[in-house]
């Protein structure tokens, strides 16, 4: 049985509030220094094939791809966060939801 937390969040993270290319260049560098060019190209690789099969830039769920030994969160990434609350609130049981959102 899922317990009911007192809050959950959602937040839209899209190119109108995040600087994609900007991002892809500082995460390179990151992923380079952490993890060395080979591991940094499985990444790039892991992502172009989420972005082929959800049709958006997935980068948070090419990192928990990515990272073989992730641990279970409770993080979720939907396209269309409007069309998914049913099932929000089915798995995230709370008191309160909170969506951010960019757009009217």
């Amino acid at each position: 049985m899922l317990t009911r937390t007192p809050m959950v969040f959602m937040f839209d993270v899209d190119n109108t509030v995040l600087d994609n290319d900007r991002f892809g260049a500082d995460l390179t560098t990151r992923l380079d220094a952490d993890v060395g060019s080979t591991r940094r190209q499985r990444y790039w690789s892991i992502y172009e094939e989420r972005r082929e099969q959800f049709d958006y830039a997935d980068y948070l769920g090419a990192l928990h791809t990515f990272r073989a030994d992730s641990v279970d969160t409770a993080e979720r990434v939907t396209p269309h966060k409007e069309c998914m609350l049913d099932e929000i609130q089915r798995l995230y049981p709370a008191r309160h939801y909170v969506m951010i959102e960019d757009k009217p």
